[in-house]
């Protein structure tokens, strides 16, 4: 058993024992303030098992014959004796605490191996393509996958042609928490997904923003930076009534949708229906970033990226395939993987570079140049302003200085001041070419 799983079992024990305490607390108190106008009182039997008898031999009820607890002399408190008394009459409460926590438990506990052997099975299913294309894959210490958290799974490969790395990011669903899982199904359609980030060699291809989204996701994706570059467009690959296709040429879609593996892949989509619908929800290939850089810097350093997420079938959580549904299902996580690395290959030209027209890359670039003024403009404004908001704050904390000053001192010191001021308006006119300068 590993040390995290025996801490979540010492855990869950432990929130038992306090969750029984505290409800054996609220009754003992409610049963004590029924009973608080008796004169007498007759303790019940001792339990003879389970948690009654352990609270029991904390806090024995007095014995036959005594005072009743909470009256004079009795030496004992009410509330006790009525503890002791809740403890033994509601065993009830024990009973369902305990199963809540343990049937919470188990499907955490299932629900969690689930998950793993959906990752475990993504990977082996698809490691054959990776080990084909990447000369390294993982981190370099034997770990090929690894564990972001109980529903989240990082890969990572490098070394192939046009491609720096690729980092990939299994989403599942939260199969553990019965809870989030409820709440996941119930406010929104929730899948498995497989998000992969390649990044790009700079100068490698041509830099020109493509995507193909569903059409829910291209609905909120208008205020990204990177897609107010494309336009929406038409294309007989792309099925309109579930993607949305957004480029700024039609060059670009020619170039990446009229290969034949590209269209073997949506036809492949179009025979068979992923979850909800759909098997992928994104495809970008984009020269710029999604959100608006801060500075020109920025914008100059990012690198060309290909971004993918595809929905993945719910039946690699259940291990190797034992069916030709899941034949199939693994099929298609095979020609997701092999579909990226085609885009890659046609936006590089195969390694041999950019393909794209003269006139389409000039209206590219143009577009570019545009963006990056128009960034270059906003850092400025920026800049004047907290430039001028420092000399606004200087010249105050200033003026707090030389009020604070004697009267002698103070008129001194403001003419020293306004000798400066005219010495700068002097260096201002000189430099517009006034040679006569009003005193």
């Amino acid at each position: 058993m590993r040390r995290s799983q025996r801490s979540w079992l010492a855990i869950a024990l432990a929130l038992a024992i306090i969750a029984t305490v505290l409800c054996r607390v609220a009754y003992a108190a409610e049963f004590d303030d029924e009973d608080e106008d008796d004169d007498y009182y007759t303790p019940p039997p001792a339990p003879s098992s389970g948690l009654g008898s352990l609270f029991s031999s904390f806090f024995p009820p007095p014995a036959a014959g005594g005072a009743s607890p909470g009256t004079p002399g009795s030496g004992q408190s009410g509330r006790i004796g009525m503890f002791a008394t809740a403890v033994a009459q509601d065993w009830r409460f024990d009973a369902v605490a305990v199963s809540v926590l343990i049937v919470y438990g188990v499907v955490w506990w299932l629900g969690r191996g689930k998950n793993s052997t959906f990752a475990t099975e993504w990977l082996r299913t698809t490691h054959s393509v990776w080990s084909l294309n990447f000369a390294e894959i993982g981190d370099g210490k034997a770990h090929t996958l690894m564990v972001e958290s109980d529903r989240e799974f990082l890969f990572w490969a490098s070394g192939r042609k046009s491609v720096v790395s690729v980092l990939g990011r299994l989403k599942l669903l939260p199969r553990h928490d019965v809870v989030l899982g409820f709440i996941y199904n119930w406010l929104f359609p929730a899948y498995d997904t497989l998000e992969l980030t390649v990044e790009l060699p700079k100068d490698t291809g041509d830099d020109f923003v493509f995507s193909i989204m569903s059409n829910k996701l291209a609905a909120k994706a208008n205020e990204r930076f990177d897609m107010t570059f494309p336009r929406t467009r038409t294309h007989p690959t792309i099925n309109p009534a579930t993607h949305t296709l957004q480029t700024e040429s039609s060059e670009y879609s020619d170039l990446i949708l009229k290969d034949e593996s590209v269209k073997e892949f949506f036809k492949l989509m179009d025979t068979k229906d992923g979850p909800g619908g759909l098997w992928l929800e994104e495809l970008t290939l984009s020269d710029v970033p999604k959100i608006r850089p801060v500075d020109t810097e920025a914008f100059d350093s990012f690198k060309p990226t290909l971004t993918a997420v595809f929905r993945l079938p719910p039946s690699l959580a259940s291990g190797p395939a034992k069916t030709e549904d899941g034949e199939s299902d693994r099929r298609m996580c095979i020609k997701q993987i092999e579909f990226v690395l085609d885009c890659v290959d046609k936006w590089s030209n195969e390694g041999r570079g950019p393909l794209l027209l003269n006139d389409t890359k000039s209206k590219v670039k143009k577009a570019r140049d545009a963006a990056f003024q128009d960034i270059a403009k906003k850092t400025e404004e920026k800049r004047k302003e907290e430039q001028y908001k420092s000399k606004a704050d200087l010249k105050k904390a200033e003026e707090e200085r030389l009020a604070q000053l004697p009267l002698e001192e103070r008129r001194k010191a403001e003419r020293k001041l306004a000798e400066k001021e005219r010495e700068r308006e002097l260096k201002k006119q000189r430099k517009k070419g006034v040679s006569r300068v009003v005193m």
